[in-house]
């Protein structure tokens, strides 16, 4: 009797031996790209990736700072504040000009 179990467990095990290596040739299979007929993968080929939006913190945004006289961008306390103006302005537009208002 305990011949015949012996025997029934070594085939079982065979068996389950076979199966998982089918299973995980399957799986491998299931999740390989494709080639198309055209014979490379480009764009096209690809799923759309998810668009991405960083997240802006509520701290971040200052509805009462000043804005710059030029280009109405935010000026911040290191920059230019009679009359405000931001960095860019300052050094482009202002360093520049020829004339005096």
């Amino acid at each position: 009797m305990e011949e015949k179990n012996a025997k029934i467990k070594a085939e079982l095990a065979a068996h389950n031996k076979t199966l998982k290596k089918k299973l995980k040739i399957e799986e491998q299979e299931s999740k390989a790209i494709k080639i198309p007929e055209k014979g490379y993968i480009d764009a096209s080929d690809l799923p759309p990736m998810p668009s991405f939006v960083q997240p802006r913190p509520e701290s971040s945004i200052n509805l009462n700072a000043p804005k710059c006289i030029i280009c109405r961008g935010t000026v911040y306390f290191y920059e230019k504040q009679d009359p405000p103006t931001c960095l860019y302005c300052e050094k482009i537009v202002l360093d520049n000009a020829t004339e005096v208002c």
